[in-house]
């Protein structure tokens, strides 16, 4: 492979290898707050943050079976 193409292939390594974890089922994402009070996704994000300034949920970043990152949400112990 030329310089560029090892070099491309370590940048698509590094994506792989980010080391975020992955998404379990039973994870809170803004999509199940949206479901459960029948707002928009952004009324959903609107309304974690407010719980993560007040301390009570913590964001955790994760990857879908895709390798796409989601942002869940968990209560601070």
């Amino acid at each position: 492979m030329s310089k560029i193409g090892d070099e491309i292939q370590e940048m698509l390594n590094d994506l792989a290898n980010e080391g975020l974890p992955p998404l379990e089922e039973g994870d809170l994402t803004r999509e199940m707050i949206a479901e459960r009070f029948g707002i928009s996704s952004n009324g959903a994000k609107n309304r974690a943050k407010e719980m993560i300034k007040k301390g009570k949920w913590a964001q955790v970043d994760k990857r879908t079976k895709n390798g796409n990152k989601i942002v869940t949400y968990k209560k601070v112990v």
